[in-house]
């Protein structure tokens, strides 16, 4: 079964994105960025439109670059590029949304969830699909951290929001999947706390029982 972490990044494929082809981290070229008009000396800037219509925003095409980066295998350049994405749109959620996944990549779940919080509050019903991705990794990186009653809620909110919105492109049994999954390894840690107690009495009696009877 194919993980969380790799599905989340298959299902980019599908994201729409305006003035841009489907963006992906996944194998496969990198959209190349839109030809911009040759600019005058007295039209400085006048090649990127700041709301991505007309032309690609700078935002955009550090978007565009980080990808070529992360593809490269060059995490740290990606990195940084989507965070200068950030800093020339703070409104725009996909640029902390692959900053998460491109750090999530490297192991670094706490740097992922510090971007991803960045991210959640830029989304909403406008752009389900978007949304939904970002909920999609919100479950796994809990679930990748063991926080399993978080990431099992974080799963059933993904769960109805891919529910409501069926045509996001979302995977509504993935996180069923993944519900199962954390039901049963809760139920085997609890059952594993009960043979720990057990065993940690069962010392504690030992000790007890070993010690010399105090003199009347």
């Amino acid at each position: 079964m194919r993980s969380p972490q790799k599905l989340v990044l298959a299902a980019v494929l599908a994201m729409p994105v305006v003035a841009l082809a489907p963006i992906v981290l996944a194998d496969g070229p990198a959209p190349a960025p839109r030809p911009a008009p040759a600019a005058r000396p007295s039209d400085a800037g006048a090649s990127f439109d700041p709301q991505n219509r007309t032309a690609m925003s700078q935002a955009m095409a550090a978007v565009v670059q980080g990808i070529a980066k992360y593809k490269e295998k060059d995490v740290p350049a990606a990195v940084a590029l989507f965070e200068r994405a950030m800093v020339l749109n703070p409104k725009m959620a996909l640029a902390p949304y692959l900053l998460a996944e491109a750090h999530a990549s490297s192991g670094k779940l706490a740097e992922a969830d510090a971007a991803l919080q960045k991210a959640e509050p830029l989304t909403d019903a406008r752009d389900p699909a978007m949304r939904g991705r970002v909920l999609f990794l919100k479950a796994d990186l809990l679930e990748r951290q063991k926080k399993w009653p978080e990431a099992k809620a974080a799963w059933q909110a993904y769960a109805e929001h891919a529910a409501k919105y069926a045509d996001a492109g979302l995977f509504p049994k993935s996180a069923e999947e993944r519900i199962k999954a954390l039901d049963k390894a809760m139920a085997q840690d609890k059952a594993y706390d009960i043979v720990r107690q057990r065993i940690a009495e069962e010392q504690d009696g030992g000790a007890d029982a070993a010690k010399p009877a105090a003199k009347k």
